[in-house]
């Protein structure tokens, strides 16, 4: 496991399972800096143990559904540019 005094991994839940986890981290009082660095700091925790994550089932079949959409040509795409200004529209 982890280090000593750590807590233990939390399991992954199947599909039909809900799991609320409380944290005891104090977003209230962190800065947009400090918790764009706690995210950081899960997402690199999380690459290092990719084989313990399993994608559930409907995320392959939306993939499917999306890859043909493209083959026909059916999937709108757009300038990269030109989300970001919307998105940045949306957010301010």
């Amino acid at each position: 496991m982890g280090k000593q005094g750590s807590s233990p991994r939390p399991h992954l839940a199947s599909p039909s399972q809900h799991v609320l986890m409380e944290a005891s981290i104090p977003l209230d009082k962190m800065s947009v800096e400090e918790k764009l660095r706690a995210l950081e700091a899960v997402w690199t925790d999380l690459q290092r143990t990719l084989d313990e994550v399993l994608s559930p089932s409907w995320h392959g079949d939306l993939l499917r559904a999306r890859h043909d959409r493209v083959q026909e040509n059916q999937a709108p795409f757009g300038d990269w540019s030109e989300a970001k200004r919307m998105i940045r529209e949306h957010t301010e």
